[in-house]
């Protein structure tokens, strides 16, 4: 499977549990209990992308533990984030 056929399969698979009980999934296991290297970034945009445009003063809360926020690739996927939430307008960021 593609990228763009797994991004549109979780798509589908979200817009026909949201239609028939009424409400968005809260989390996402596959039919093969697997994922891709692309899995992750697209259930997290979407995640995103849906609070974005239907819940404007939602509030998204992110903590790393010390343990791991300090790891490369934890580091890096946290600035892949931040990253793609700034690159959204009206977004805040607060600051101590």
């Amino acid at each position: 499977m593609t990228p763009e056929q797994e991004q549109a399969t979780i798509r589908h698979c979200i817009e026909v549990l949201e239609k028939q009980t009424g409400q968005r999934p809260q989390g996402w296991l596959s039919p093969i209990l697997a994922w891709t290297a692309h899995t992750d970034d697209f259930l997290v945009q979407d995640i995103f992308d849906y609070l974005y445009a239907g819940e404007p003063l939602s509030l998204l809360v992110m903590t790393l533990h010390c343990h791991f926020g300090g790891r490369p690739l934890m580091s890096a996927q946290m600035h892949k984030l931040l990253r793609y939430f700034s690159g959204h307008p009206g977004v805040w960021f607060p600051s101590p």
